[in-house]
């Protein structure tokens, strides 16, 4: 008698414990580094004005060439959530040197069922589909997943040219050192096909709403780069 109540239990549980409830606004700094070296600083913001919500991230260079160049990097994502899940409706990224200035957009129309993708004179149509997310957005979408238990998930990704599908598996629990503290992450490794030589690894806090701690892209040649959690903060 017990199992089966257990069971009718978990059954009528198992819908709302898919659905994990957005974190709250927070903001976070990150060390960037290259190769194992400081390049510069970032800070991270999750923000809500009602039901409208920001993710906006800034990036400094504050050491060696990085500040030299007075490379300056924003990015800036507007969300919606459906289902528990975060959905792109628009992004904005620029980067600024000493010597030129990049811009990409992405204007998201869901009633026209379509995202006009602009990378400085290049612009093309893209096909929208639900649940589309752009690519500052997937950590977001990892941490709602993590948290409703999923170990596996795949995302409709809009980059320049294409929304393209990534793969991404959660590969355990490890202890990472960051400048904020040891922390018992979940260790979250991007899926590629075929073998391009380059990885992506991202370790989350379960504490902290799954919020990253340690990320780290690794290039064929062997050039990383990667972000630590310095600290963060609650965000009114």
């Amino acid at each position: 008698m017990t199992r089966r109540l257990t069971l009718a239990l978990a059954a009528l549980l198992a819908p709302m414990l898919a659905l994990a409830a957005p974190p709250g606004p927070y903001r976070a700094d990150y060390e960037v580094l290259r190769n194992g070296s400081v390049l510069g600083r970032a800070e991270v913001e999750l923000a809500r004005d009602g039901d409208a919500w920001t993710l906006t991230s800034h990036t400094r260079g504050t050491e060696g060439l990085a500040a030299l160049a007075g490379a300056d990097i924003r990015e800036r994502s507007t969300l919606r959530w459906r289902d528990g899940r975060p959905e792109t409706t628009g992004y904005r990224y620029e980067q600024k040197t000493a010597f030129n200035t990049r811009k990409r957009s992405l204007e998201v129309d869901a009633a026209k069922g379509q995202i006009v993708s602009r990378d400085r004179k290049d612009s093309r149509t893209l096909t929208w589909t639900p649940g589309v997310l752009d690519r500052q957005l997937v950590a977001l979408a990892l941490a709602q997943d993590l948290a409703a238990g999923k170990r596996e998930v795949e995302y409709q990704v809009a980059e320049r040219r294409a929304v393209e599908p990534q793969r991404y598996r959660l590969a355990g629990t490890e202890s990472v050192q960051v400048p904020d503290g040891r922390i018992d992450a979940a260790r979250v490794e991007r899926i590629r096909e075929g073998d391009s030589g380059r990885t992506t690894t991202i370790w989350l806090d379960p504490a902290r709403d799954y919020l990253p701690v340690r990320t780290v892209q690794r290039e064929k040649d062997g050039e990383t780069i990667e972000m630590r959690l310095v600290g963060v903060e609650p965000a009114g």
